[in-house]
């Protein structure tokens, strides 16, 4: 029986302290190098103008998609 009620002693506990309210704030991302995936060059030329439909740079932080 005293085991019992240590389990469930021990559980209220973690229900109690595992549900805290906690506020995450975002961090800002790292600098990035400019162009940092077109270190080699653009061979294509693309560039990011919408006029250029057919050879069009699309930048993200995580890649360079031409």
């Amino acid at each position: 029986m005293f085991h019992k009620n240590l389990y469930l002693l021990f559980f209220l506990l973690l229900l109690i302290t595992g549900c805290q309210e906690s506020e995450v704030t975002p961090t800002a991302p790292k600098d990035l190098i400019p162009y940092e995936h077109l270190l080699l060059g653009n061979p294509s030329q693309a560039t990011p103008d919408e006029v250029n439909a057919n050879n069009f740079l699309l930048q993200k932080p995580q890649y360079t998609l031409s």
